[in-house]
């Protein structure tokens, strides 16, 4: 049995860095290096483009105070996008699993701040495992009764954008049989 994804979202912040602009910052780097070693052309950010001049991002403790979106509002706009594509509403979700390789907070978790400012009283944890955390968390979802709306968030992709093209491929198989499934991001 296989599970449903009935809606998914994503959001990109305004700031671009382009990779002339990691060039222009003089920090041993150059355009045509990152796009032959790694196909990235550009990539987001929720920091201003002024802060990073300025401050290389030196001090990342200084970087929760230069940013323009938290964690839980980005991922409130993602999931709104989701839920909208989907013909949901916050109400029809039953539980919140955000994954990061950044969460703001250890507690209260990422899940629980973005639930909060959708206005959503449900259970809702982090599932972090980096680069995974997406595929954990659908694993784990997979085994969740058919009637729980789940809304997953994950953040990893702030920190990069997809090379080229407007197309994600994702390949997978269900270990265990699951149901009914919202994802953004």
């Amino acid at each position: 049995m296989s599970f449903y994804l009935h809606g998914l979202g994503h959001f990109n912040p305004e700031n671009e860095i382009t990779n002339q602009f990691l060039t222009d910052l003089d920090i041993g780097t150059n355009s045509e290096w990152i796009e032959e070693r790694t196909g990235i052309l550009s990539r987001r950010t929720v920091l201003s483009l002024d802060y990073i001049k300025e401050t290389l991002n030196r001090d990342l403790s200084q970087a929760p105070d230069a940013r323009m979106y938290s964690n839980a509002e980005t991922g409130r706009f993602a999931a709104e996008m989701a839920l909208q594509r989907a013909g949901l509403e916050a109400s029809d979700i039953g539980m919140v699993i955000a994954g990061s390789c950044n969460p703001e907070y250890m507690s209260p978790a990422d899940a629980c701040t973005i639930a909060a400012t959708m206005g959503m009283e449900v259970p809702s944890f982090d599932m972090n495992s980096a680069c995974t955390s997406f595929h954990v968390a659908l694993y784990m979802l997979s085994m969740m009764r058919p009637e729980v709306g789940v809304l997953s968030v994950e953040f990893k992709l702030n920190f990069i954008a997809p090379a080229r093209g407007e197309r994600l491929v994702a390949h997978g198989r269900v270990i265990r049989p699951g149901r009914t499934l919202t994802v953004c991001r």
